[in-house]
Parts: structure tokens; sequence; C-alpha cells
């Protein structure tokens, strides 16, 4: 066994040893399990193999999807002293492994690129600013967000437009302070 690239262990940590070849994982646990390796290099083979009886090309194989789960439970017993009976459990686990194969690429057709839909506020703001003159509009006098903003500005807008603006509001109410 050569110990050239260790497996980080992130989620059982309990007296696992450090070495510094985990720190390549931004880990500083790690082990070489000899093993489960060997196990897990047999599946491989096996799917290789029976990607070859599918008629499917094996260099174009890439692993989609791969899970380990807890199976049931070998029950043993062993026998200890003053005639007492423990459990001798072992722990096995199921591997599920998905290969696929590498599909071509493809390039994406040109999508249709559809009218963009503007409000009746965006629609006024765009004609305003298509009838406003050059010179007014590079001059910084008018922005196009401040058209809504207050009464007073849009009067100006409509002053340099060359458009009367509207007549002031009148109150219809009777005045507050009596008859004068």
């Amino acid at each position: 066994c050569e110990k050239k690239r260790c497996v980080p262990f992130r989620k059982y940590t309990g007296c696992i040893g450090r070495t510094p070849q985990a720190k390549e994982f931004k880990m500083s646990q790690g082990r070489w399990p000899v093993k489960s390796a060997k196990i897990l290099l047999g599946l491989l083979r096996n799917a290789e193999s029976n990607a070859e009886f599918k008629n499917l090309d094996t260099e174009n194989l890439t692993i989609t999807h791969i899970q380990v789960s807890m199976a049931q439970q070998g029950r043993r017993r062993t026998f200890r002293a003053h005639g007492r009976v423990n459990a001798y459990m072992n722990c096995p686990c199921h591997v599920e492994m998905l290969l696929e194969e590498k599909a071509e690429s493809v390039e994406k057709p040109a999508e249709e690129t559809k009218a963009k839909k503007f409000t009746k506020r965006q629609l006024a703001k765009r004609r305003l600013k298509a009838a406003l003159p050059l010179a007014t509009r590079s001059s910084g006098m008018i922005s196009t967000g401040s058209f809504t903003k207050s009464r007073r500005r849009t009067t100006n807008v409509l002053i340099a437009l060359g458009i009367p603006p509207l007549a002031p509001r009148v109150s219809h109410s009777a005045p507050v302070g009596g008859d004068q």
C-alpha cells in the first residue's frame, strides 16, 4: 500500500489520525482505506463490463451518481465468560453507482428574441424622450427618471418642449377663516 494520496474523513472523524495529505481537501483527518478502495475498484470494473455488454463506449462513460447507504446488519453471537452472550454484528452497505455515456456537445440554436413588453408609463417616457431635442437631452437638463416625481418637474419638461402646462389646481372648497 503506497500512501500517495489520502481519503479525507469528513463525517465519522472520531479517533481518525491526522495527516498533512488531507490539507489538499482543506481537512486535517484522513486515512488510506485499502479494503474499501478494492471493493469500489471492483464495482467500477463490473460497471465497465456491463457497459461493454450493452454495446456502450467505455471510454466516454462518466459517473453521474454514486451513493452509499446502510444495509441490514448481520446478527451473530459471541460467547463470553460466566455463561453470557453478546451480539456480534457486522455493518454492510449498499453502493449505488450510475454511469452514463457523455453526450456529444451540440451547438445551441439561436433563440428568437421576443419583443419586450413595456408598461404605459415606460412607453410614455420613451415617447417623451424621443420628442426631446438632442440639445436638451445632452445638456443634462432633464433626466428620464424625474418625469413623474413632482408636478413642478413635469411642468418644466412641458415648457422645454413648448407645450403649455396645465392650469394650476383650484380648490372648490370655501375658505376656512370666515367671510372676507
